[in-house]
């Protein structure tokens, strides 16, 4: 998707609920996502980017632990959701051109629902790692190929083709888990899948 499509699908009013909507679709990539980021770090602290963050649900669990979270996403709508939580610092922007964050200070990124709408993934890859410590991780999800995606209107992957890109970018694959991802409410309940990636910056 371009980016202005990104921002007007995410305006639409079906979103103003998001929190039934992730309810109906049986959603819980955000969990699975971000427990194979702490489970990886064994710290008490640590700076977490959450790009593509919406309207937050994604670091919910990195709030809980205490962590300092940088969320970015490109629409403002899902954005003003997004402050009324504990992020450190909310920027609107497009994940694919270069982040407006520091380089090497990351301990850990996730990108949650968030491929579904790229058009370029390897570069929002390379700017995770930019943005990333030595040795720090990647959590994404990646929606697994279907014959509907163009009537959708998403991005989906098979894994030969997009764990590449992963080395392309500067990342090396520590675990894998496939899982029920949503459904499309809206489109007869198509399922979609995912396989999280755990990545580590090499």
């Amino acid at each position: 998707m371009k980016p202005g499509d990104i921002k007007k699908e995410f305006a639409r009013p079906i979103y103003r609920n998001y929190k039934k909507i992730i309810k109906q679709a049986r959603y819980t990539a955000h969990l699975r996502t971000a427990r194979l980021i702490i489970n990886a770090l064994k710290k008490k602290q640590a700076k977490i980017l959450d790009l593509g963050c919406g309207p937050g649900d994604s670091s919910s669990l990195f709030f809980e632990k205490g962590y300092r979270v940088t969320g970015i996403d490109l629409s403002q709508d899902l954005l003003k959701h997004a402050k009324k939580l504990s992020f450190q610092k909310l920027i609107c922007q497009d994940i694919e051109k270069p982040l407006k964050v520091l380089k090497n200070h990351f301990d850990a990124a996730v990108m949650t629902g968030v491929m579904e709408y790229l058009d370029h993934p390897l570069k929002a890859f390379k700017q995770a790692n930019n943005a990333l410590k030595k040795g720090g991780y990647l959590g994404v999800t990646i929606p697994n190929k279907i014959t509907k995606e163009r009537e959708i209107g998403i991005h989906t992957y098979h894994q030969k083709d997009i764990e590449p890109l992963f080395k392309q970018a500067g990342f090396k694959i520590e675990r894998k888990i496939t899982f029920h991802g949503w459904y499309w409410i809206t489109q007869n309940k198509t399922q979609i899948k995912y396989t999280a990636y755990l990545l580590k910056k090499e």
